[in-house]
């Protein structure tokens, strides 16, 4: 158990270095926020296991229990996160900040609870598994990770295309999808199950599960930043094509003329919906043209173009700052810079730069 209370609170510090390192680039987009929701209601979730573990509590009721709204944000951060990167038809809209609004209103709802009736917050949550009633607090963390399970569903309806031998056997993100939200699933049916039949053991087996599993998510993203753009690319093909009635070379004349006379790629906060609307077209069809026809997904087609940029300020500038390059090119840290620069050139920025100088040392008349 001891081992279990040590990886638990590791799991809840991890969540919280995930979410400020997030926040360090120079780039915050809605999936980042949604990334950060996920992350932080689960770090709070960790660290009050953590603390029931330790039979730590507040002196304050309240505090005791305010890790229940948690809950409520995990399912529809996870959704929405998923979507906005795999399913280019997505569209995200206002509407769907409401998905956050049970949580928002439970955030609000338990102060006023706390001054109105407060013997509802005189116990700990460990009494509810040493025989204590069910109280309202129990029956809404239940209810919690049920709705979390209703929004991982159409996840799972979304990737159905992924659940056959050939995929699973040729797309290592097919299979570190499909596991990683089959955990996610089966570690929220054991929080449920452990309510169920008041076995706090399970209780923290699932938390020590969650704190494994965000650092295995941690560490595929980090170190494999395009790992999931192939799901993307694996449901476009399996849709009916969308670019019927478009002048395709018209369409790449058009994109290849905004690259190279714009320069759009330099810009930082470029996406793939600000690019298809200055080609008049959806985003799903620029997404697919890309994907088909120069045969790489959005991000890979923007950074190879930044890329090759960069080797050319690079090589014009040996005094230059390869940070600075990265930035000018429309990179927004160092990390994406050399993620990006590996993935394409298959070294890093300095040696490739480097041989390429001794290259041209080599080629030029004065050697």
């Amino acid at each position: 158990m001891f081992f279990l209370q040590q990886s638990i609170f590791f799991g809840s510090i991890l969540c919280v270095v995930i979410v400020l390192r997030n926040f360090a680039g120079r780039n915050i987009s809605l999936k980042t926020w949604f990334d950060a929701i996920v992350f932080f209601a689960g770090g709070i979730l960790l660290f009050y296991a953590w603390c029931n573990m330790a039979e730590i509590y507040w002196s304050v009721g309240l505090l005791n229990h305010i890790y229940v709204p948690c809950v409520y944000f995990m399912g529809p951060a996870t959704y929405l996160g998923f979507f906005l990167v795999v399913d280019t038809q997505f569209s995200f809209n206002r509407k769907h900040w409401l998905f956050f609004l049970p949580g928002t209103l439970l955030l609000i709802a338990l102060p006023v609870l706390a001054i109105i009736h407060p013997p509802l917050f005189a116990h700990h949550p460990m009494d509810f598994f040493k025989g204590q009633p069910p109280t309202l607090l129990e029956y809404l963390l239940v209810f919690g990770f049920v709705l979390n399970i209703a929004y991982y569903l159409p996840i799972f309806r979304s990737t159905s295309l992924l659940f056959n031998f050939q995929a699973l056997k040729t797309l290592t993100s097919a299979r570190i999808l499909i596991g990683m939200y089959v955990v996610t699933t089966g570690i929220t049916a054991l929080l449920i199950g452990a309510f169920l039949i008041r076995n706090s053991f399970w209780l923290y087996l699932a938390a020590g599960l969650t704190a494994y599993l965000a650092t295995l998510v941690h560490i595929f993203r980090r170190y494999s930043p395009e790992l999931f753009e192939q799901l993307q690319v694996a449901i476009e093909k399996n849709r009916v094509s969308r670019l019927e009635g478009l002048d395709l070379k018209q369409l790449h004349f058009e994109l290849i003329e905004l690259m190279t006379s714009e320069k759009l790629y330099m810009d930082e906060n470029l996406t793939l919906a600000k690019l298809a609307e200055e080609l008049d077209i959806k985003p799903h069809q620029l997404s697919e043209f890309l994907n088909k026809h120069m045969k790489m997904n959005f991000n890979r087609f923007i950074n190879h173009l930044r890329i090759e940029k960069a080797v050319k300020l690079l090589l014009e500038s040996p005094e230059a700052n390869i940070l600075d390059i990265a930035f000018e090119c429309g990179f927004n840290s160092k990390a994406a810079f050399n993620a990006a620069f590996s993935s394409i050139k298959g070294m890093p920025p300095g040696r490739y730069i480097a041989n390429k100088r001794e290259e041209i040392a080599l080629l030029s008349p004065e050697s």
